[in-house]
């Protein structure tokens, strides 16, 4: 049985609130693809480093998943040795912070509750014990953030919450990608599209706006196009 769980955000923010799902699965298939990928461009590892993760609309991704160690944690270099990465449970929080402004993504409730939900389960299922600590008990970092490093020290070695208030977050019903010479995507609630540029100019006309993506973020969601 495992100490617990260790909640983690991404560092950089993460730019799925308020995005369709498809944003969240394609920001975790990028993750795994630079931790899986060889060195220089990813880390080389055999698989994500992170037991689950959570998205913003409450949905649970699995990486490595039960039963299975994980290397999100590294070695304790902050307060007492509290066991190696083999120990430990870790979810990835879809939210992070840019250094640059200290601009905090927040999570929303969705998000929290999905998480305590996980914890829970591996509590009632047998599979860790009651431990819950931020990553900032073990690396001198500000992840997963102000809410979840508040949230980690308020469940720690003590009963969840189950009476979150949880809203449905406002969603588009249609986002436009645009990302410099590749071409321009529809991501909505089915999936997404490619579009040529005379329906591009057609949304621009109405006033349809676009969202900007890194060449990265494109192709992620390219590879996960409905044919």
């Amino acid at each position: 049985m495992r100490r617990g769980f260790t909640i983690h955000h991404n560092g950089p923010p993460a730019d799925c609130l308020g995005q369709p799902h498809s944003r969240c699965v394609a920001f975790w298939a990028g993750v795994k693809r630079f931790h899986t990928a060889e060195p220089p461009r990813g880390n080389g590892w055999s698989d994500i480093a992170y037991s689950f993760g959570i998205c913003p609309h409450g949905e649970r991704l699995v990486g490595r998943g039960w039963d299975k160690r994980q290397f999100a944690n590294g070695s304790d270099d902050v307060g007492a040795d509290d066991g190696g990465d083999s120990e430990w449970y870790t979810v990835l929080t879809f939210i992070g912070g840019d250094v640059s402004t200290r601009d905090e993504e927040k999570p929303p409730p969705k998000m929290v509750a999905a998480t305590a939900a996980l914890i829970g389960e591996g509590r009632r299922t047998g599979r860790c014990g009651d431990r819950v600590t931020p990553h900032n008990f073990w690396k001198k970092k500000p992840c997963p953030g102000p809410v979840f490093t508040a949230l980690a020290r308020e469940w720690d070695n003590r009963p969840l919450p189950t009476n979150f208030e949880v809203q449905e977050p406002e969603e588009p019903e249609m986002l436009i990608i645009d990302s410099p010479g590749r071409p321009a995507l529809v991501v909505g609630l089915g999936g997404v599209k490619t579009i040529n540029p005379a329906q591009r100019n057609a949304l621009r006309a109405i006033g349809v706006e676009p969202k900007q993506v890194d060449g990265a973020t494109s192709d992620a969601l390219l590879s996960l196009q409905d044919d």
